[in-house]
């Protein structure tokens, strides 16, 4: 059997090899960093989303039709749930719209790729009517006010039509109950779809309560909301001719128009002036208008008392009178007729011109609803010069992060390469000085070199792709950025925190593993001190799920190892039970650990109730990025970290599990280690 010697253009050729593929790597990822800064779309995946609907009592909505973002339509099971595809850029969902009449969304709520809407049932409608002129034409622009259980204002739009929203229980009961400046309603349509109010212009006449109220039907009563409306409609009306049920239906009218009046006869409008708000001003001149219609009540009721005594008067002693005082008496009542007439005539005239002055205050707040327009597009503008530097700033910290994850890889790799061509090189000694087992040697040691060769491979695959992972999810959290409203973007930001945390936490195990194959400053130490260091480092978590930590071991038990390598171990192996006992909900979490001291070695014990390890896989859970099964969220690099830290103690490692029932790892470790090769 002839010895066998490996030469140094093996290296070369090795090493030339591994520097092409990482300036390969490099300038992959200097392209996707550059196409991301350049295409707004980069990084944007389509992501299949889960919708569950709701009732207010929590209860699934079945069979109803969402939109999400103005898509099409999707109809839910009867369970409730749908699925809709969705970019990135579109998540969390903007907008989300219901197609049935009688029903809203109410709120919604994304998380983890499940949009939880809740709907309820509408608490208005919405009534569209078209006023149409004497021509059939449009009433284009026009100021409208309908009097129903509250008052509604609006105005037309260019085919005259006009959206009430209305209570459930308002209706449209008659014409009185709508007041258009210069015209009157004439006619109503309100069957079907299209409602339609036809108007005229209001004739000219001194007496405009008569145009208004001169054709009013006794069936509206209900529609009468106000003690004005009430007077101009009865002041002239025979309400002598009526029968009792009627009359008794107008006293009634009557009396719950005096009762819903405010009783108050401060002087309100004094209390308007350059200091005071508008919203207050507003309220004191409803207040006022309203202690004037109780005056006015108040007023009639003794006109109405005086006027009977006086007829009384009169009629006790009209035969008493001479002609010239019957004359004087007729010449003034003619005179008291005409100052009641000018009475009347100054109130409608002052109604004409209060309703002006409300219009012109409504044009007024309408300027300023414009001026906050204007205000609102400058603050948009300033937001999107802020996104685009937000922009410029993301590429720039992309950039680097990226440069600095490739300089960690190549560093990683030139410190395996080295550590394996020193292994080889001892190897390669070897096969020189044996060579009655040379053929079993160099079997093994090319199994060593291809497993760890089949690592190198596997790591850096999984390496370069779970980096990747949050640099995707950065761009395209940046993209959704240049979109998103201030509030949404502290969202995002931390996000990208999140994101960022996560790359983090991948590249400490990668420097662990470093840890691992150089370890350093051996030295004497409490092992017991180690482990109650490892439970302080996981005591907040310990307290949230109110898990049971017991430690079984003396108080002094002293090793001369690596603490660092021990503290990964019992790091590892307690997590990784955390994680596993916090998953069976129905149990109190117990783990628990006990050392016991055999000759030269120690074993280590770490016993928890979780949900066990399925016996078909149990053998697989040592390998480099292995998931155990759908539960687990980490990288799959926790145990086979465990692993080859207890290799590198010249230890051994073991598992027993029995599944939903209880998990044992058992670490046995030398007291004392002896230097490794380095």
């Amino acid at each position: 059997m002839t010895a066998v010697k490996l030469q140094p253009p093996y290296w070369i050729t090795f090493e030339t090899c591994l520097t092409n593929l990482l300036k390969r790597i490099l300038i992959a990822n200097i392209l996707i960093v550059f196409a991301g800064y350049f295409s707004p779309t980069f990084g944007q995946e389509k992501n299949l989303v889960q919708v569950r609907a709701f009732d207010n009592t929590l209860t699934p909505a079945g069979k109803e039709a969402l939109s999400i973002n103005g898509k099409e339509f999707i109809t839910l099971n009867s369970a409730g749930v749908g699925f809709i595809e969705l970019l990135d850029n579109e998540l969390p969902p903007k907008t989300i719209t219901i197609n049935s009449p009688t029903l809203e969304v109410e709120s919604w709520h994304y998380s983890k790729g499940v949009i939880e809407v809740i709907i309820r049932a509408k608490n208005y409608k919405v009534i569209s009517l078209r006023f149409i002129g004497p021509d059939k034409r449009p009433l284009k622009n026009v100021g409208i006010t309908f009097y129903g259980d509250a008052v509604h204002t609006g105005v037309t739009n260019d085919q005259g039509v006009l959206e009430l929203n209305l209570s459930l229980k308002e209706k449209i009961a008659s014409k009185s109950q709508f007041n258009i400046k210069a015209y009157e309603v004439v006619a109503m349509s309100l069957q079907g779809k299209n409602k339609t109010v036809e108007v005229a212009p209001i004739k000219a006449n001194s007496d405009n309560s008569a145009s208004v109220f001169h054709d009013f039907d006794l069936k509206d009563l209900d529609s009468i909301q106000s003690l004005t409306a009430f007077y101009a409609i009865f002041k002239k009306y025979p309400i002598a001719s009526l029968d009792e049920n009627m009359k008794k239906k107008i006293d009634e009218k009557f009396k719950a128009l005096v009762n819903s009046t405010n009783n108050s006869s401060a002087n309100f409008i004094g209390s308007i002036s350059d200091s005071s708000l508008v919203d207050d001003d507003i309220k004191n001149l409803m207040a006022q208008a309203q202690a004037e219609n109780l005056t006015l009540d108040e007023w009639r009721k003794a006109f109405d008392k005086k006027i009977a005594l006086i007829n009384k008067k009169i009629e006790d002693g009209v035969e008493k009178l001479s002609e010239s005082e019957t004359k004087r008496l007729l010449r003034e009542i003619s005179e008291l007729e005409n100052i009641l007439a000018a009475n009347e005539r100054k109130f409608y005239r002052n109604l004409t011109d209060y309703k002006s002055i409300l219009g012109a205050l409504k044009d007024h707040l309408l300027d300023v609803k414009d001026l906050e327009k204007k205000l609102y597009l400058s603050e948009a503008q300033r937001n999107e010069q802020n996104e685009l530097f937000q922009k410029g700033l993301t590429t720039i910290i992309i950039l680097v992060i990226s440069f600095s994850l490739l300089a960690i890889v190549f560093i990683y790799f030139s410190l395996e390469l080295k550590r394996k061509q020193k292994q080889l090189m001892v190897a390669n000694d070897s096969i020189q000085k044996i060579n009655a087992g040379l053929e079993t040697t160099v079997q093994e040691r090319t199994l060593s070199l291809k497993q760890a060769l089949d690592e190198m491979d596997l790591f850096l695959y999984r390496a370069s792709h779970d980096l990747r992972g949050p640099i995707v999810s950065i761009l395209g959290l940046c993209n959704v950025a240049k979109h998103a409203s201030r509030d949404e973007s502290v969202e995002i930001f931390e996000r990208t925190a999140q994101t960022a945390l996560k790359m983090d936490r991948i590249l400490r195990r990668f420097q662990l593993m470093n840890e691992i194959t150089h370890p350093q400053n051996a030295t004497q130490f409490n092992l017991v001190e180690i482990i109650r260091t490892v439970k302080t480092k996981f005591q907040h978590t310990l307290d949230d799920q109110h898990v049971s930590f017991t430690i079984d071991a003396p108080n002094v038990l002293v090793l001369t190892s690596y603490p660092k390598l021990v503290e990964i171990i019992l790091s590892s192996l307690i997590e990784n039970a955390l994680f596993y006992t916090s998953i069976k909900k129905d149990i109190q979490p117990e783990i628990s650990i006990s050392i016991k001291n055999e000759g030269d070695n120690v074993s280590i014990l770490i016993r928890d109730n979780g949900i066990g390890i399925d016996e078909n896989v149990i053998n697989s859970i040592w390998k480099m990025f292995y998931l155990g099964n759908h539960y687990s969220n980490g990288n799959g690099l926790g145990l086979y970290i465990a692993m080859k830290s207890v290799q590198a103690l010249q230890g051994t490692i073991s598992v027993q599990s029995e599944q939903h029932v209880s998990t044992e790892f058992k670490v046995t470790l030398p007291i004392e280690t002896r230097l490794m090769n380095s």
